[in-house]
């Protein structure tokens, strides 16, 4: 059975460790460890983001779509970056052992 990513996506927004959105992500004066993204993101989007990760060398996963909105309970959330490393990192321990391949549910 695999992990699903929620606790620690929620322990990130709790302690204020995550960037929300694409734009505020391109512009964020912290360091960005890893990037999550719905899959609902449009073909300029991700290649904004791709440019990005491979800036700050984050690593980046699609999530399904309406995943980030619906764990967040914000509608139209489809980017959000990690700012904490340790964090980042069992997000995305988690996500490579399987992942959310329903929404983590």
């Amino acid at each position: 059975m695999s992990k699903s990513p929620d606790a620690y996506i929620g322990f990130a927004v709790r302690s204020r460790r995550v960037v929300f959105g694409a734009e505020a992500l391109l512009i964020a004066r912290k360091p960005v460890f890893a990037v999550l993204y719905d899959s609902a993101l449009g073909k300029d989007g991700r290649k904004k983001l791709a440019r990005f990760a491979e800036l700050c060398d984050a690593q980046q996963f699609e999530m399904p779509s309406g995943y980030l909105a619906e764990l967040l309970k914000r509608d139209g959330v489809k980017v959000i970056g990690i700012c904490d490393p340790n964090l980042a990192q069992a997000i995305v321990n988690t996500l490579k052992d399987g992942g959310p391949s329903d929404g983590g549910r």
